[in-house]
């Protein structure tokens, strides 16, 4: 079990860390997000094995935040032309 709660830990601030230093592009932004969301399904399944449909609806949240990113990406590289964060305008 402690083996198994550091992976947790190792996979959640992996993706934290990505979030943190890595803010030139959306989608290395997109994919510490998406290290985190992995994170909290290996935790969840883990701490509730036996409460099965808690660990589909997390599966549920982490698929459908991965498409509104993937859609965001798609989106602003049709419009802009690259994914820099930078290139977002906030007027």
């Amino acid at each position: 079990m402690y083996k198994m709660s550091i992976f947790f830990f190792l996979l959640f601030f992996s993706g934290v860390l990505v979030v943190l230093l890595k803010k030139g592009h959306l989608i290395s932004i997109f994919i510490g997000m998406e290290f985190m969301m992995l994170g909290v399904l290996y935790s969840a399944s883990i701490m509730m094995c036996y409460n099965v449909s808690m660990v589909f609806l997390i599966m549920c949240l982490g698929v459908c935040e991965a498409s509104v990113c993937l859609a965001l990406l798609v989106m602003m590289v049709r419009l802009s032309g690259n994914d820099l964060i930078s290139s977002l305008s906030l007027y």
